[in-house]
């Protein structure tokens, strides 16, 4: 780094977490320029350190981040231009719908710091900037005034890269990151594992085909266990996670009589030169592609300001590596529609690759396809546009298999036709009413937290304020559980970019347990009181298991749930927080009502409880191959 080269008088430091303070110490004592932090991380340190600094959100407004929102979600269809249609088509599939949403998660920090700099450049005009490498480029895009300091390591590593793997020895729950190509190779040895033991097994019945995909073994053990008392021949596509990896998956597909698909049972020499061929015809539109300078550069601008420059790596990185991947999952999806006749495909998202190859290719044999709800949406009409952009709901199904009658009014509102939505009932769920009516478990009185940290789904949630508000939360609720010496434990999502806190926690309270993996449904069934951050399914299973639930609100934006309109369950703040808990612990006849109020939310949301699995296979083995 040229220090001379920072000629002007006002020079202002642009810091993130990429940076080192070591790096840039010197530069503040020297120069005394100021300060600018980009990230929460990077604000904790010069708070730490006691130096002064300004916040980079301060220069956008609530109605900035909803503007970047919205167009956040136009950019993430840079695809569905007519420009460049025909250059990311493969056999009438629009290979860049397959990852717009992985996409859409590395674009939004990306734009923010963008957005964020354009303001802060029309105050700053005339001044000299130093910038760590992950935000030189866009600083660069509006001065020449900019000098850079490199960190020994930038990451690059592309969104949703790695799975997580649990893992558990004793009573250590841990987990371990795995790259996804790696993933793929053991489950490619699985596959081959029992093939040939659960061919042997499978025998055909007259029925209706159809092709599940993606439905984990033991999550929908239910379905899978009834599937012999229906004249439904399922065929299990598994991409994900393999269909089998134990003995306990295995009694169940073999108990079920589905035939198993995946690559090892699909591959063969002639499928892998059509792959090879796909690719090289790929390859080719892919570099006309790229050579489409003007389009870019047009379409990824605001205000006559364009940050192709920024984006460009990160798209093309993405772009080839996925649409490599998604030749294979095309070509193997291909093979398998034309080994069977389905009558229908049974999906649970229409934002995962493997999902949309299988909804296009139905679409094109007229195949009906039906989804099926996965989780609990965020049902306001706040939510409305990112339930839409995420299909949440449903963008391609024909029909919409939901879990009562709350969410078939909400779908309405997103514009689904309601004779479409089917209320069945959620089959995950009949495993938990079973338990419950089995009283397998009993009360260990310890307090469980569902934590789930902001992430870059959202604008509003990448903000230092929104991030201040979790652990503001977490904090309170570890403070004040062990004033009142009440064993915590706290649960991460699983989501892969996941905020680890439990240095955060164990700062605060050694003896409190933060588990990184493994299944919460025991943890509902065995704790005395259940915490939540916003809005989660969770809350569902703890009202089925009887649990005075208590939601935390850090995410406004999202609007107010029906489960809070409906006083289901107790919400609070940071500042609320003490006084009801210590009334949820105290006064029994409180707790009792928050329990009844669950209870009644539960089955009004819920339809068919306890029979969802058996009602969504007589649905699939009624429907014929008219969509």
């Amino acid at each position: 780094m040229k220090q001379d080269s920072l000629s002007k008088n006002d020079i202002i430091l642009l810091f993130d977490s990429s940076m080192n303070f070591q790096d840039v110490n010197k530069i503040i004592k020297e120069k005394k320029p100021r300060i600018i932090t980009f990230d929460y991380e990077s604000h904790i340190i010069f708070e730490e350190k006691n130096i002064c600094h300004e916040i980079s959100d301060i220069y956008i407004s609530k109605n900035d981040l909803d503007i970047m929102q919205e167009k956040s979600y136009l950019f993430a269809y840079w695809f569905d231009e007519s420009k460049i249609s025909d250059l990311v088509q493969y056999g009438g599939i629009n290979i860049g719908e397959l990852f717009y949403f992985d996409f859409y998660h590395q674009l939004v920090p990306i734009f923010k710091n963008f957005f964020i700099i354009m303001k802060l450049f029309e105050v700053n005009k005339n001044s000299s900037f130093i910038t760590s490498a992950l935000l030189f480029d866009t600083v660069s895009c509006f001065t020449n005034s900019v000098i850079e300091i490199r960190s020994n390591e930038i990451n690059s590593k592309i969104c949703y890269d790695a799975i997580k793997i649990p893992f558990k020895i004793g009573n250590f729950s841990h987990s371990f990151s795995i790259p996804y190509n790696y993933l793929q190779h053991l489950t490619k040895i699985f596959e081959k594992l029992f093939k040939l033991l659960l061919l042997k097994h499978h025998k055909s019945k007259n029925g209706n085909t159809v092709l599940f995909i993606d439905f984990t073994t033991k999550k929908y053990n239910v379905l899978f266990n009834m599937l012999d008392k229906f004249l439904v021949n399922v065929v299990k596509f598994d991409r994900i996670v393999p269909a089998v990896w134990n003995f306990e998956s295995y009694s169940i597909i073999k108990k079920s009589n589905c035939l198993i698909e995946n690559y090892s049972t699909l591959i063969d020499k002639s499928l892998k030169n059509s792959i090879e061929q796909g690719r090289n015809l790929l390859k080719n539109k892919t570099n006309l592609l790229w050579q489409q300078n003007d389009f870019f550069e047009s379409f990824f601008s605001l205000d006559d300001k364009s940050f192709w420059t920024i984006i460009k790596p990160i798209l093309v990185k993405l772009y080839e590596k996925k649409s490599n991947e998604a030749i294979q999952e095309i070509e193997l999806t291909k093979k398998l529609f034309k080994k069977y006749k389905f009558n229908s495909i049974l999906i649970w998202t229409e934002t995962h690759v493997n999902h949309l190859i299988a909804i296009k290719l139905a679409k094109k044999e007229n195949i009906p396809i039906h989804f099926i709800q996965h989780g609990f949406p965020a049902d306001s009409d706040e939510a409305i546009p990112y339930m839409k952009f995420g299909r949440g709901n449903t963008y391609y199904s024909d029909n919409f298999l939901v879990w009562g009658n709350v969410i078939k009014q909400y779908v309405s509102r997103l514009g689904f036709s309601e004779n479409k939505v089917k209320v069945l009932g959620n089959p995950y769920f009949d495993s938990i009413f079973f338990n419950k009516n089995n009283n397998m478990v009993t009360n260990k009185n310890f307090i469980l937290v569902a934590a789930s940290s902001p992430t870059n789904d959202s604008f509003h949630d990448m903000t230092v304020e929104s991030m201040k508000k979790y652990l503001e939360s977490i904090k309170k609720i570890c403070e004040v559980s062990s004033r009142m010496e009440k064993d915590l434990v706290i649960k991460l999502h699983p989501q892969p970019n996941e905020l680890d806190i439990t240095d955060f926690v164990k700062n605060i309270n050694p003896k409190i347990t933060v588990l990184k993996s493994g299944d919460i449904s025991p943890l509902i069934e065995s704790c005395d009181v259940f915490i939540v951050m916003d809005i989660s399914t969770t809350i569902l299973e703890a009202q089925i298991h009887e649990k005075p639930v208590i939601a935390f609100r850090t995410r406004d934006h999202l609007g107010v749930s029906e489960f809070i309109k409906s006083n289901s369950c107790i919400s609070t703040t940071v500042d609320d927080f003490e006084s009801l808990f210590t009334r949820v612990l105290t006064d029994e006849k409180f707790k009792q009502e928050v329990i009844e109020r669950g209870t009644k939310f539960y089955k009004n949301y819920l339809s068919n409880p306890g029979t969802a699995s058996k009602n969504v296979l007589h649905f699939l083995e009624n429907t014929d191959n008219k969509s």
